[in-house]
């Protein structure tokens, strides 16, 4: 198996994937998709995923950051059980003031992302999260923007790694977490 969601063992790693869904042309003509939210619907295959990121989180991390909104999905129940607090990385215009935003390119458009200003404290460890990595535009300016108010990021989980973009690359020098790659 390709990743790392084989640390739950081959049976439990089989069933979260088998509820993996490709969606053709969207949102564009041309673009597959990769559609968590079938496992995420189950609750078996929810609750393995979640397993698989427990088992492969560094320590001593005080927050999980999501971001939006599959990353949220994934990131609060991670957390939770982790018994440490969950912070959403949020499109613009979705968190009360004040926020620290920044503003980012993707292959069809640009978007922002905020975060409430002082909610994470100079040197806090945190941990990054979304459900997938492609171009890695969003991932990179969530780290630009993590690093901008200080926090201290201990790494970066996704659910599925479209590896041909190559965007961990963007990620040297922090720990990856890729529950699933895609060659």
């Amino acid at each position: 198996m390709n990743g790392q969601l084989d640390i739950i063992g081959q049976d439990k790693a089989k069933y979260v994937l088998s509820h993996f869904a490709d969606i053709d042309n969207f949102p564009k003509p041309g673009i597959v998709f990769k559609d968590i939210m079938p496992a995420v619907a189950d609750a078996k295959a929810f609750d393995y995923l979640i397993e698989a990121f427990v088992k492969l989180m560094p320590k001593d991390i005080k927050y999980i950051v999501g971001i939006e909104a599959r990353g949220f999905i994934i990131g609060a129940p991670l957390a939770q059980r982790l018994g440490i607090g969950f912070i959403p990385l949020r499109k613009a215009g979705k968190l009360p003031p004040p926020v620290k935003s920044i503003t980012y390119s993707l292959e069809y458009g640009q978007d922002t992302l905020e975060i409430q200003d002082k909610r994470i404290a100079k040197d806090d460890k945190i941990f990054v999260l979304d459900d997938v990595i492609a171009t890695g535009g969003t991932v990179d300016a969530a780290k630009n923007l993590l690093k901008s108010i200080g926090a201290k990021i201990a790494g970066f989980g996704f659910v599925i790694e479209l590896t041909d973009f190559e965007a961990t690359k963007l990620l040297q020098g922090y720990k990856i977490i890729s529950l699933y790659k895609i060659l």
